[in-house]
């Protein structure tokens, strides 16, 4: 639940910074990435302003950071949906042994039948 709260605030953060570009570029939040609705990855903003390197270089950190974290979701997803689909095919090879099984079971015993009679 936390982890949920955390990715909403993050997003809307996101978007709000994207939304509010124009304002925020000549103060310290010009560095903070940024991502648009239909947008996948964030963006960091090449500001020429002064401020102190370390920010530009923790923004772009940043924006590596959040990128390889929903790189992380998508591969996640993906193998979530790859796990469900194999789920299936387990669920599927089952019945088919179990109907197998019954009719191994049957023909042994429509076998059996003509044995004891000879």
């Amino acid at each position: 639940m936390e982890s949920a709260v955390q990715d909403t605030a993050e997003e809307a953060f996101l978007r709000l910074h994207t939304q509010q570009r124009e304002e925020l570029k000549r103060t310290e939040f010009a560095h903070h990435p940024y991502r648009g609705e239909d947008d996948t990855f964030c963006t960091v903003r090449d500001t020429p302003c002064c401020f102190n390197p370390m920010v530009t270089r923790l923004a772009r950190w940043t924006e590596v950071a959040d990128d390889c974290y929903e790189e992380a979701l998508l591969e996640l997803s993906e193998q979530q949906e790859h796990l469900g689909d194999l789920e299936v095919d387990l669920i599927n090879l089952m019945h088919t042994h179990q109907q197998l099984e019954e009719e191994h079971q049957s023909r042994g015993r429509e076998i059996a039948s003509p044995k004891a009679q000879l």
